[in-house]
């Protein structure tokens, strides 16, 4: 149809044809297409027998469903027309063409019809549109033009011009083609290529943008506005059509100038003229609406996240679409033609079978899950909606595997969220509030350890079972801490409802809203009442323990299960004349020993074990692996070379699951042993007793430096003694008036009655009276005095706990400080066989100090007991002759520096620190001191007490091997 015909075409091009079909099969998925389609759809057998019809089918044969599901194709079309020889084509293959019906009521409609051969398994899906008007009216069109072609040519013969009745014959055709869609034409192929239009209706002005005479002696201008991608395909048809005398059919586009795009259905019965020309009648139609649904839906079914696909009921998959590639890594040709059940999961066949045979019976399945496999061998939980159309059952899937996880995931934490609390009510006592604090769940441990029933506790608060042990700050605290979703971590004192206490270790958790807020509490507490009651005992217990340890003159060291020294304790710093720091991770107890003794032991271990045993770290070890405590004398070596025997215990450290982890060994100096063996035997037991009860009870002890504990046992004592001491101090006079009675008394007697009875001379004689006069006043003076001293002693004890001061109060801060010497007195005069350490007082003059008195006196208890410590490990690190020498001083200054502030200095010669040492000093629990003679604690509480409770300043200056100095600045008034 274009005047490029009269190019060189090749009939042998391969020419591509839509499946006019396809819009309709897939409108199948949406299942009332197929019921209100104008296009008469059938799906017949490969004998022609109709299995399924639509309501416009039924129209078109004029008969019910019921009784056209009973008939073939060949009950109704002309004898020549074979429909099995005609559809014997490949699977998929899509065939067009016309035939004639002839309905059981003697009328006949022509129908053109699209059918796609076998497009499932002995199935043909075929689609037929009744041309039977248009093609009366193309007859008609066909004739009238012959008549006036005729008319015209015999007026031509005569030289007579066309009109008249020649007239009216053609204004009758433009009539009649005026009420067709499209365009009416007769188009004709001249032998030498060229093309023209004989004949079209007005329709081609809205078709092609051309007038029917622009086109009637060339068709050239029809041509121009084939849309290129298009003009190669049409051209091939209508040759094809040419050479074969087919009918034509095309769908092609056509563009216009100003950008618009028509989709144009072209078709025509060719016949060939004497002069070996083509002439076709037929019509042309726009179709864009059509096309544009047709690619909507092409778009949509491409371009989903859900899985669409078109399966026959044999289980073959017939098309899919991208999303598929996606999910299970298949591309779509892989998947094509393949058998759907092939990919189900083997233990999902069976319910997959029982679906499909449900969808056979035309019951939609919905929600149906299975598991698929992807191209990886993994498979993939897919969720399907499915229906069933005539032999094909259309699908639209998604994967829900990561929901499926999502939701083993949930069900699992249900299961661990019901095993807690299982675990919870067992062993813990549990209790759920609302925000306000009000009981709402008790479990049994609750009711049980509280005697309060379930009734009596829900509905009430935690004020029931409130002990008044703590302070109201305590519990102001909690609410503040868990009201901000923060977990609330603590130990309570309750009373139960019989008026005993208990102990409970609690944790509060925050159940928060959907905006972060509290709505409930968990509270989780376990019983430790036991435990309590155990470090009350304990805490008696450890001043005694701790005179023990540091009074013990025996060397703890333990290892790894390597050999690297672990612990090095302060005996055996003493005692051998290494540091902590030179041993500690990084050498093994050989240097300490005889490299002779340890080849001999080997030899010894190596008999009595059955097995070789290496002279190293293993001889002292090889027996503890066994569980057996190895007791051995050894020999130990001082840094400096002197040697001394010990008796070395080593026995395993074992975790709670009895591996070992490392070893202890306990040496005790035995060079007295043989003087005293079985006492020193005894003592040694006792001492290995206490250090097992230490070991179990570690993880009990309370920190030990804690200088409020410090404070209320000393105001306690201060109270006791005082109480006694006032008695006695006020009654000493008295009793030496009484006395002095009593001897003038006897003297009385003495002067007037010279000669007494035998008995009572004898008497006087015996408890030598003269003597006891003269000693019972001095007995009178020396009790005044000590009274006295111990009055002063309590003061100092009253002044350093300043138990009743937790407020600013005005204080002399000398007092405290010579209060806290007071304390330190035992330590500073060398009474525990250490030399005395000289204090030099250099105090300025200062005034009141407004401060936190007690707080204050652990800071100086901090430093004054760090520089004590510095000066004995001074002593420790010089050599016999320097040590001779050395004096250990501690120099305490005050001055006041302005107006309103004060400097207090803290200075001693000890050991100093290096610069790494100074920078963590104030870090909380950094400590240089062995394991069990500090915390880590002393000087980051100082640090704080001074900075942020007094607004002060604490600062460290220090020379290693020289001494430390540390400087407090406090203001005398707080600034408000």
């Amino acid at each position: 149809m274009s005047s490029s015909l009269s190019h060189n075409f090749s009939l042998s091009q391969p020419m591509e044809k839509e499946d006019s079909a396809q819009q309709s099969a897939r409108d199948c998925q949406w299942q009332t297409l197929f019921e209100t389609a104008w296009d008469a759809i059938a799906i017949v057998d490969n004998q022609g027998r109709y299995l399924e019809v639509n309501p416009a089918a039924c129209e078109l044969f004029g008969l019910e469903p019921e009784k056209l599901l009973k008939c073939s194709i060949s009950e109704f079309t002309e004898p020549e027309f074979d429909f099995l020889a005609r559809w014997q084509l490949p699977q998929q293959q899509k065939i067009r063409g016309e035939l004639r019906i002839l309905r059981l009521d003697g009328e006949i409609r022509t129908v053109e019809y699209a059918a796609t051969a076998k497009s499932s398994p002995d199935r043909y899906l075929l689609v037929m549109r009744d041309i039977t008007e248009r093609k009366q009216a193309e007859a008609q069109v066909e004739k009238l033009t012959h008549q006036l072609s005729q008319t015209q040519a015999q007026l031509q013969e005569t030289g007579i011009e066309p009109g008249g009745n020649a007239a009216g014959e053609t204004h009758r055709l433009e009539q009649i083609a005026r009420h067709i869609p499209g365009v009416i034409y007769q188009f004709r192929l001249r032998p030498d290529g060229s093309s023209y239009f004989p004949y079209a209706s007005e329709g081609m002005r809205e078709i092609y943008g051309f007038a029917p005479e622009e086109l009637r002696e060339n068709a050239l201008k029809a041509f121009t506005v084939v849309h290129p991608e298009d003009l190669d395909r049409v051209t091939q048809s209508i040759l094809k059509s040419a050479e074969d005398l087919t009918p034509w059919y095309c769908e092609y586009r056509v563009r216009f100038s100003d950008g618009r795009i028509l989709w144009l259905v072209g078709h025509s019965t060719p016949h060939r003229e004497p002069d070996g020309s083509t002439l076709w009648h037929g019509y042309i139609r726009d179709i864009s609406a059509q096309k544009i649904a047709q690619l909507e839906l092409e778009q949509f079914f491409n371009v989903s996240l859900d899985l669409l696909c078109i399966a026959d009921v044999n289980g073959y998959f017939r098309r899919l679409n991208r999303a598929w590639e996606t999910t299970l890594g298949y591309s779509v040709k892989e998947l094509e033609g393949q058998l759907f059940l092939d990919f189900v999961h083997p233990d999902d066949l069976a319910f997959t079978l029982e679906a499909i045979s449900e969808l056979t019976e035309q019951k939609p399945v919905l929600q149906f899950t299975n598991r698929y496999r992807a191209k990886d061998g993994t498979y993939r939980y897919i969720e399907w909606r499915s229906i069933a159309c005539g032999d094909l059952i259309y699908a639209a899937a998604r994967d829900i595997t990561e929901r499926k996880q999502v939701e083993e995931d949930l069900q699992n934490s249900l299961k661990q969220l019901s095993d807690i609390k299982f675990a919870l009510d067992r062993v813990a006592i549990v209790a759920i509030t609302d925000e306000r604090g009000t009981i709402n769940y008790a479990n049994d441990n609750f009711c049980q350890i509280s005697q309060y029933s379930r009734e009596e506790l829900i509905g009430k608060n935690h004020r029931l079972i409130k002990s008044g042990y703590h302070p109201q700050e305590f519990f102001q605290n909690l609410w503040q801490t868990i009201s901000t979703g923060q977990v609330w971590q603590g130990e309570i004192k309750n009373k139960a409802k019989d008026g005993t206490y208990y102990w409970v270790d609690t944790t509060i958790v925050p159940l928060l809203d959907e905006h972060g807020k509290p709505k409930q509490y968990l509270a989780i507490r376990i019983d430790v009442t036991s435990r309590k009651e155990a470090e009350a005992k304990l805490i008696e217990t450890t001043q005694l323990q701790q005179v023990i340890l540091d009074g013990a003159n025996y060397t703890i060291i333990s290892t790894d299960t390597n050999g690297i020294i672990k612990t090095f304790n302060a005996a055996a710093q003493r005692l051998l004349g290494y540091s902590s720091a030179e041993v500690v991770d990084k050498l093994t107890p050989e240097i300490i020993h005889d490299s002779e003794e340890i080849r001999q032991r080997a030899i010894e271990l190596s008999a009595e074990l059955g097995k070789t045993i290496e002279p190293g770290f293993e001889v002292f070890v090889a027996k503890a692996r066994f569980g057996v405590v190895d007791e051995k004398e050894w020999s130990y070596i001082r840094k400096d070379g002197s040697r001394f025997p010990v008796q070395l215990s080593i026995t395993p450290l074992r975790d709670r699951e009895g591996k070992i982890t490392g070893f202890l060994g306990i040496g005790n100096d035995i060079t007295d042993r043989k003087q005293a063996e079985t006492t020193l035997r005894q003592k040694t037991q006792e001492l290995e007793t206490t250090l097992s009860k230490l070991q179990t009870t570690q993880t009990q002890l309370i920190q030990a430096e804690k200088m409020s504990s410090l404070g209320q046992l000393v105001a306690g004592i201060a109270h006791e003694i005082n109480n006694p001491v006032s008695f006695i101090y006020s009654n000493i006079q008295h009793a030496t008036d009484y006395v002095n009675n009593l001897f003038e008394l006897i003297d009385l007697y003495q002067k007037y009655c010279p000669n007494p009875h035998q008995t009572i001379s004898k008497f006087i004689e015996d408890i030598e009276l003269e003597y006891l006069k003269t000693d019972f006043s001095n007995l009178l003076k020396s009790m005044k005095k000590g009274s006295t001293r111990i009055r002063d002693i309590v003061k100092s004890l009253r002044t350093f706990s300043r138990l009743d001061e937790a407020d600013l109060k005005e204080i002399d801060i000398h007092e405290n400080i010579e209060s806290t010497l007071l304390i330190l007195q035992n330590r500073l005069s060398g009474r525990l066989g250490t030399s005395e350490i000289i204090v030099n007082r250099n105090y300025g003059k200062l005034p009141l100090i407004e401060c936190y008195g007690g707080l204050l006196n652990q800071v100086f208890m901090n430093l004054l007991v760090n520089a004590i410590d510095a000066i004995e490990q001074q002593r420790q690190n010089l050599k016999h002759s320097q040590n001779l020498d050395y004096i250990g001083t501690i120099k305490i200054t005050t001055t006041k520096i302005s107006e309103n502030r004060v400097s207090l200095s803290i200075q001693d010669n000890g050991c100093g620190m290096t610069p790494q040492v100074k920078e963590k000093i104030f870090n909380p629990f950094f400590t240089t001191k062995p394991v069990g003679k500090g915390t880590g604690m002393g000087l980051a509480i100082s640090y704080q007490i001074i900075t942020e409770n007094h607004q002060g300043d604490l600062q460290c200056f220090s020379t290693l091997g020289k001494g430390t100095e540390f400087r407090i600045v406090l203001p005398i008034r707080e600034q408000r």
